[in-house]
């Protein structure tokens, strides 16, 4: 750092720099061996709430890449793998009746996820949490609500409709499963444009709806820090409390980090070098580490009260225990905690591939021509796939709002 860059910190950012960089903390070497410092501008802005939110607006410049061997690999060959089995664990916890609301989430996500590059591409901004909010706004008009009152003033006049494909499937109406916390949350965007932040929270929800839709984000960068605020900032939008978003930003660091051929140990580090650069990261880092830790015996103690971190728990305890057992993995998730279920069977599959999966559950999948071809271009568009990148003629089908 340069002295330069420290004298841009305020007082209290400068103590909290000196004494991160006094303290005995070592940096996980992971993938490249390049270790990262946790005290950089950024990290202490971000912890102090100054340009906190930089991550959430359209950037003009170069977009995170992938370039990571044994990322690319990973997206390519166990990314689908991870959100089918996702939903498919998705549909056991709700008795089979189609997808839960974090479950739809999900799939939009994955649309907003490739409309981002569409965005980057022709306008040059880079800004995934913005088409985020669009998507969520499009699952709530799925859900039964009027467009008209999902949008208001000049984004009606912009987008009289809602756009896409995927919108454009009737099958996204049919099984309504309203999350009373995320649709209040977006009704705020068409009552007065307000959307959840870092310097603005748009409540203290500390559910765990909003993890789940994250997912696609393991696929956005190579550099856990960028995966973590992507996906803190993708949560926020709807979940204020630190709880819900740091639990966002750590399941997708897991995903990312399975991915590329870590373990639950790597990636529960590689969370924990990424929780320290947020405030208020105590409760998540606590749940993490018993969730990895516990026995056993006592997994049913990780489930209360029921909110993010303990989702997140839940879901790496029971993968951990039933590493090689999917359908055990599964039913245990849903009797402890039913939200984590859906976020062990994506952790298994992120780790193990389709094989994981039972051939007869994956028959069963609702949805599953929607979300093939969600996955296989959330994978083109992010790395490639033979013979399928990204096209300019993609945007008819995945405009950038």
């Amino acid at each position: 750092m340069t002295m330069g860059m420290e004298q841009s910190l305020s007082r209290d950012e400068q103590l909290m720099a000196d004494r991160l960089r006094s303290a005995d903390t070592s940096d996980v070497v992971w993938r490249s061996g390049n270790r990262r410092n946790s005290w950089d501008v950024a990290v202490l802005r971000r912890a102090f709430g100054r340009s906190s939110d930089e991550f959430c607006r359209g950037q003009r410049g170069p977009k995170p890449a992938v370039d990571d061997i044994a990322l690319i690999h990973g997206i390519r060959s166990n990314f689908g793998a991870a959100v089918r089995a996702a939903a498919v664990a998705d549909q056991v916890a709700g008795g089979g009746s189609g997808l839960s609301a974090a479950g739809q989430m999900m799939l939009f996500g994955l649309d907003s996820l490739v409309r981002a590059e569409t965005f980057y591409r022709i306008d040059g901004a880079v800004s995934p949490s913005n088409t985020a909010l669009f998507g969520l706004l499009r699952w709530r008009h799925a859900q039964g609500t009027p467009w008209p009152e999902v949008v208001s003033g000049a984004y009606r006049e912009e987008l009289p409709e809602p756009t896409g494909w995927l919108i454009g499937d009737s099958r996204m109406f049919e099984h309504i499963d309203r999350d009373e916390v995320c649709d209040a949350a977006l009704a705020k965007f068409a009552e007065r444009q307000a959307f959840g932040s870092f310097r603005r929270p748009i409540n203290d929800a500390r559910t765990p709806s909003a993890i789940l839709r994250t997912i696609g984000l393991a696929t956005w960068a190579d550099d856990p820090e960028e995966v973590f605020a992507q996906a803190a900032a993708n949560a926020l939008l709807t979940h204020g409390h630190p709880d819900a978003y740091l639990s966002a930003g750590a399941f997708a660091v897991i995903i990312g980090t399975l991915l590329a051929g870590g373990d639950f140990g790597d990636a529960v580090e590689i969370v924990r070098e990424e929780l320290v650069k947020w405030p208020s990261p105590g409760n998540v880092g606590r749940a993490l580490e018993a969730g990895r830790a516990a026995e056993p015996g006592r997994l049913a103690e990780l489930a209360a009260p029921g909110a993010a971190p303990n989702a997140l728990a839940v879901a790496v305890a029971v993968a951990q225990a039933r590493f090689g057992d999917f359908e055990a993995a599964v039913g245990l998730a849903n009797q402890l905690l039913p939200d984590s279920t859906a976020l062990a069977g994506a952790m298994l599959a992120a780790a193990g591939g389709d094989a994981v999966v039972p051939a007869h559950w994956l028959d069963g999948l609702g949805l599953a021509d929607v979300i093939d071809r969600l996955v296989d271009d959330v994978v083109a568009s992010r790395v490639g796939l033979p013979g399928r990148t990204w096209q300019r003629t993609w945007a008819q089908d995945y405009p950038s709002f």
